[in-house]
């Protein structure tokens, strides 16, 4: 009896919450993403080609979308370095970053970028600073719309630093993609990859394609 009134209180619990979230005007931006990954161990690198249909479900009309490319901070002089050879974060994992990173590198090389909408370009010009790309827009998203973004792209992978990287014959993979900066009520949020810290991301569909030489097994989740 105890169960059946906890379930009925959670279910109205739930209920109350939605017609709320209604009330308020809650929104949430749609992000579907299809990869295609080759894994070319032989040079330690992921090359990936990315299509990302982006449907802009705010009320707002958006001049610029942004896309974090995480494994940038893995170099000489980005926001994450820069902030553990200032004592910023914990030592042990800045011991790495102080001894100068050599074998640990990781980044991601954009071959080509492109923004369209119903195969229209919609691209102005877009910029990388740090782990953050910014691209402009020469035609706003209004509120309903969608575009596409195509990305061809390559993360070179060192050894493993903090979550991710190579380490004895395998590769721990972690924020290892271009992925779209959350856009939500309080608006954009290109927030580098600092030294501490947790990561904000959209809820998203994936269709990944993966290929990689057959003495490797694939750990994921769902």
């Amino acid at each position: 009896m105890m169960h059946k009134r906890f379930l009925w209180l959670l279910l109205v619990a739930f209920k109350v919450s939605d017609i709320h979230a209604e009330q308020i005007g809650y929104w949430n931006q749609d992000v579907d993403y299809v990869m295609e990954i080759i894994l070319l161990d032989s040079v330690r690198q992921l090359a990936g080609k990315t299509k990302i249909t982006y449907t802009n479900q705010s009320p707002d009309t958006l001049s610029e979308v942004y896309i974090h490319l995480y494994p940038n901070a893995f170099q000489k002089g980005s926001v994450k370095d820069r902030e553990y050879l200032g004592n910023y974060g914990r030592g042990s994992r800045g011991k790495i970053f102080n001894d100068g990173l050599e074998g640990y590198e990781s980044w991601i090389e954009i071959h080509s970028f492109s923004v369209s909408r119903q195969k229209e370009n919609v691209l102005s010009e877009y910029n990388i600073d740090d782990t953050i790309l910014k691209a402009d827009l020469g035609r706003p998203l209004a509120p309903g719309e969608k575009i596409r973004i195509d990305i061809k792209w390559t993360h070179h992978v060192g050894e493993q630093v903090e979550r991710a990287g190579y380490v004895s014959g395998q590769y721990n993979m972690a924020q290892w993609y271009p992925k779209l900066v959350v856009y939500d009520q309080n608006g954009w949020h290109p927030e580098p990859f600092h030294a501490e810290g947790e990561f904000y991301g959209e809820f998203g569909t994936f269709d990944v394609k993966l290929e990689l030489p057959e003495r490797f097994i694939v750990g994921a989740t769902g």
